[in-house]
């Protein structure tokens, strides 16, 4: 049997490798797995990126992904997933919910979260949103803020008719 066929299954059994990201270079955007024994050189960050947009995917330490592994060359591989962990289990949505719910969540609890069956998009965050725009709109027939309709139930003091002033809602 010829050398390169001896290699034959070294390399069809290395195509597709289940490994973990070992290291990050933030500056140039690069990082090194582990599979088994093997740490590949630095390897560009997989992407989501199209001629419309660009989403940043920050891998992490640990995180568990899948390579293809061209020839079996680690040199050169791409990642082509990622998959759950003990370490980074899949968010906690009820099974029922599970068609219907599109979920990003955050280390730090942030989720934005949207339900196809009942047109509902949630924001939920421990921390601040801030809108940046030219203008805001919002157009609804209620709008609710901590249990209270604030569109047409709240009421200023000391509202006098002309030019004046009012109060602050109550």
């Amino acid at each position: 049997m010829s050398f390169l066929r001896a290699d034959i299954p070294r390399q069809t059994n290395n195509v597709l490798r289940i490994a973990t990201v070992a290291a990050i270079d933030w500056e140039t955007r690069q990082f090194r797995a582990q599979t088994g024994e093997i740490t590949t050189n630095w390897l560009p960050f997989p992407a989501w990126i199209s001629h419309n947009y660009r989403h940043w995917l920050p891998l992490r330490e640990g995180t568990q992904i899948v390579l293809t592994v061209d020839g079996g060359d680690y040199n050169t591989a791409t990642v082509v997933g990622m998959l759950w962990s003990d370490d980074v289990p899949a968010p906690d949505i009820p099974v029922d919910d599970r068609p219907w719910i599109d979920r990003l969540e955050f280390e730090d609890g942030t989720r934005v979260e949207y339900d196809s069956k009942r047109q509902k998009l949630l924001i939920d965050t421990p921390g601040e949103i801030t809108l940046r725009a030219q203008a805001v709109k919002i157009e609804s027939k209620t709008l609710t803020h901590n249990g209270t309709n604030v569109g047409d139930t709240h009421t200023h003091p000391g509202v006098m008719p002309g030019g004046a002033s009012t109060g602050t809602p109550q």
